[in-house]
């Protein structure tokens, strides 16, 4: 009975001996795999707080974008509703019929100015809401088709347009936002161009590669002095003080640009003419959209 006993008690002390040491492993890897699970929400929680940043950061500058457009868009609008409310009064207390002819002229440039910011306006929402819709585009078509849209100002009868290609001239991109960017590149070439010059142009040459393509647009028109080509893609920066543009054009085309995930470059000389090199996607499947053709009408 004693041995029976002694027996007993030598098993039990064994298992009293093997169990701590389970016990402290089985811890030890429930505390292993708290401190996993903690490592991976403090990530977690990193990878949030970063990107709250991130969304502070960018809606802070859409609302300075956001104050500054609306002032200066209200003062854009009330200056040539100014200027034509003066011309009428004007006109009014005037009985010369030639110099009303010509207070009629100035309302006309007025009114102008004002379709053309309200564009400009009609544009930079187009850019911030539509989604990027891809279709295939005969490039060089748009590019004479958006000069032609320009063929009413005095200007534009002067100038020689001349597009050439490498590769083929059809591409995949978004034709709204296309004819935008063309639109603030022709105009402002038509707007600055140099009256002093006897042949006045814009070339367009397209590098069509496999997965980008390349504009590359230039003028000979008035160009643009060196202390401002940093600042000129800057909402309502006006590089000239006497330009009647209103400064919103090449904020809106770099915008386009990068919302086509495109990237632009300027080099520019006083007196000699601007460039620009743009470069965007041309791969359909970047976007995941189905591509559709697109066939312009006459």
């Amino acid at each position: 009975m004693n041995k029976f006993l002694d027996e007993k008690s030598n098993y039990d002390l064994k298992v009293d001996l093997i169990n701590p040491t389970s016990e402290i492993e089985n811890l030890s890897k429930a505390f292993f795999s708290l401190m996993k699970q903690t490592k991976l929400q403090l990530e977690e929680i990193k990878s949030q707080s970063s990107e709250m940043k991130k969304n502070n950061k960018e809606l802070k500058k859409v609302n300075e974008e956001l104050d500054k457009f609306i002032y200066s868009t209200a003062h854009d609008l009330r200056s040539p509703l100014t200027s034509i409310l003066g011309l009428i009064n004007l006109a009014d207390r005037d009985q010369d019929e030639d110099q009303r002819k010509n207070y009629l002229s100035l309302m006309k440039a007025s009114v102008y100015k004002m379709e053309a910011f309200i564009k400009e306006i009609v544009d930079y929402s187009k850019n911030k809401k539509l989604e990027v819709d891809l279709v295939e585009i005969d490039l060089k078509e748009l590019i004479y088709d958006v000069f032609e849209d320009h063929r009413f100002i005095p200007a534009c009868e002067k100038i020689e347009l001349s597009v050439s290609s490498e590769g083929r001239e059809v591409i995949f991109s978004d034709v709204t936002r296309l004819r935008i960017i063309l639109t603030n590149l022709i105009s402002n070439a038509i707007r600055y161009s140099d009256p002093a010059k006897d042949h006045p142009f814009i070339k367009v040459l397209i590098q069509n590669k496999k997965n980008q393509f390349i504009i590359q647009f230039s003028d000979n028109g008035l160009g643009i002095e060196k202390s401002h080509l940093n600042s000129i893609f800057d909402m309502f920066y006006r590089a000239n003080e006497a330009s009647a543009g209103s400064g919103l054009g090449l904020f809106i085309l770099k915008e386009t640009i990068e919302t086509l995930k495109g990237h632009v470059e300027v080099t520019s000389q006083l007196g000699v003419g601007t460039s620009y090199i743009i470069s965007m996607p041309n791969k359909k499947s970047n976007y995941n959209i189905k591509a559709q053709k697109l066939v312009f009408s006459d």
